[in-house]
């Protein structure tokens, strides 16, 4: 069940990183030639590339968590005996989930405080770009959770 409730998730963003890729690589394509092509590039090109870069990378690193794909030394936990490098695991994996939950926490408020204002050439409230951050970092520890509580049930992660 957790397995299958991650890959879920899993698929879903990896449809939304592909739609938000494309939106980005059109908006950057369309700033390039109308700068060089017309001498003219509109101004919201380089704002939808920027909030997609955000959107990406927030996305993007719980997909990277689920798959185990982030950097790591492991030259330590592969000395340790099995039992000891499990627990370290888990440490590891606890303190993921309490950082996570601490970027969910203040980026919400971040993303909140930023919905005061406008983005400059858009006009849309900063809420939207900065929502990136919480949202990224609750699927972020969700997916961890599913990671571990699909291991412990010895369910595929594949």
């Amino acid at each position: 069940m957790f397995a299958r409730t991650a890959k879920a998730v899993e698929r879903a963003l990896q449809v939304i990183l592909v739609a938000i890729l494309v939106v980005m690589v059109l908006s950057i394509c369309l700033q390039v030639s109308g700068r060089y092509l017309f001498g003219f590039a509109p101004a919201w090109t380089e704002e939808v590339a920027r909030f997609s870069i955000a959107w990406i990378t927030m996305l993007g690193s719980a997909l990277v968590v689920r798959r185990d794909g982030h950097i790591a030394v492991t030259i330590v936990t592969a000395w340790l005996p099995r039992r000891l490098a499990a627990a370290v695991a888990l440490l590891r994996d606890g303190l993921i989930v309490m950082m996570a939950g601490a970027l969910a926490f203040y980026g919400y408020s971040y993303a909140i405080l930023g919905g005061r204002r406008a983005s400059p050439a858009l006009e849309v409230p900063m809420y939207y770009p900065f929502l990136a951050i919480p949202l990224g970092a609750v699927l972020i520890g969700l997916l961890l959770l599913l990671k571990r509580a699909a291991s412990a049930r010895g369910d595929e992660l594949s």
